[in-house]
């Protein structure tokens, strides 16, 4: 996936606008018949075996999330809904907590304004020292091979990366209307999508400025 991701990314810093209306369905087919091929009678024959050991699995792991979650919340002061749905992969925490009435940020702003500030702080450090920052790359993504942690790290840390931190309305729009027309059901507006006071706040109070100094873009 992370080549196909790099190559994308490539094409379009090189102005090649790399799009297709079925792209989106056409990859969960693949991943879908991907996944499919393991189902083997031998593999259903094994599930089907140990099927009370999976429901018991499943059901502890919801028990151990839900009783992590509300300490967490407890000790951080985080709503609930967003600490239950942080463990979930895929970026679908956002949606989901908002869905359920997490209000975070509307309930305890200062916190959501020191957790801006920390990612502000996130970047500038990747970018000043690249080679820790390629380290926990390699840890956490698997990912050995020094070219593709090179060109990962250009690409994302150097050329995409947005000192600023803020969030262009007429890209965002753009990426929406793109979501839309591969028949993704966006119900939101853009402005209904992000907050660029926090970031704005960093910057009136001379965070950013103090951070990155004349680099700041």
């Amino acid at each position: 996936m992370i080549g196909p991701m790099i190559a994308v990314a490539a094409f379009n810093l090189m102005g090649v606008r790399m799009y297709s209306p079925y792209a989106r369905q056409m990859g969960q087919m693949i991943l879908g018949s991907a996944v499919s091929l393991y189902f083997t009678p031998p593999v259903v024959a094994a599930l089907a075996g140990n099927l009370p050991a999976i429901l018991a699995a499943t059901i502890a792991v919801f028990i151990v999330g839900t009783l992590g979650a509300l300490t967490l919340s407890r000790a951080s002061g985080v709503a609930w809904q967003s600490t239950f749905f942080a463990s979930i992969p895929g970026g679908a925490m956002a949606v989901l907590a908002d869905r359920h009435g997490a209000k975070t940020m509307k309930e305890r702003p200062q916190l959501a304004q020191r957790f801006v500030a920390a990612i502000a702080e996130s970047i500038h450090f990747a970018e000043k020292n690249p080679d820790r920052a390629k380290a926990s790359l390699c840890k956490i993504l698997k990912i050995p091979d020094v070219d593709t942690l090179q060109s990962a790290y250009d690409t994302y840390a150097v050329s995409l990366v947005n000192r600023s931190m803020v969030v262009p309305v007429n890209a965002l729009t753009e990426a929406i209307e793109a979501a839309r027309e591969t028949g993704t059901n966006v119900r939101k507006k853009p402005a209904d999508l992000f907050d660029n006071s926090y970031v704005d706040q960093l910057s009136k109070s001379g965070f950013l400025k103090e951070l990155w100094g004349l680099e700041l873009r």
